[in-house]
């Protein structure tokens, strides 16, 4: 396809990247929710590790849409809460937290979500990017599980 074709189809660089990027989140949230579906009945500290290794691996696979194009261009910077998975994810992430509120020790669900999405994604990031090779992916997956478990 030529870039002329492409153009057709998109006004900008900017809404073809914004393009790119919804679709690669659209597809890891269909992947995080229906693995969270197959295990929403386990108690969090079965389902925390599981969903945190698969959002490594779906962070692995989708590397430089989900963690390096908004470096390539900045004026998409300011998308990443609209495009997050957490947005495309939110009614699977409640129903789970609905059934086992009494496993959390945050009375308010949105807030406990607010705090594990947050927590989950910029740790998953970061130990992405900054290639920590001292501590293997079971390991960190281990440490932040066991962090989240006590919200």
């Amino acid at each position: 396809m030529s870039v002329g074709t492409l153009y057709q189809y998109f006004p900008n660089k900017e809404t073809i990247v914004y393009a790119l990027i919804e679709d690669t989140v659209s597809k890891a949230a269909v992947v995080l929710r229906a693995k969270l579906l197959s295990i929403i009945s386990e108690p969090v500290e079965v389902i925390m590790p599981q969903m945190i290794h698969l959002i490594l691996k779906v962070h692995r696979e989708e590397e430089f849409v989900l963690l390096h194009l908004s470096d390539q261009v900045p004026q998409i910077e300011g998308l990443g809460p609209e495009l997050s998975t957490s947005n495309f994810t939110f009614s699977s992430n409640t129903a789970y937290l609905r059934q086992h509120r009494a496993e959390f020790s945050v009375d308010e669900l949105e807030l406990a979500l607010f705090l594990m999405d947050n927590t989950i994604m910029s740790n998953c990031k970061s130990y992405l990017t900054k290639g920590f090779s001292d501590i293997t992916d079971d390991q960190f997956v281990e440490q932040l599980s066991l962090s989240l478990i006590h919200i």
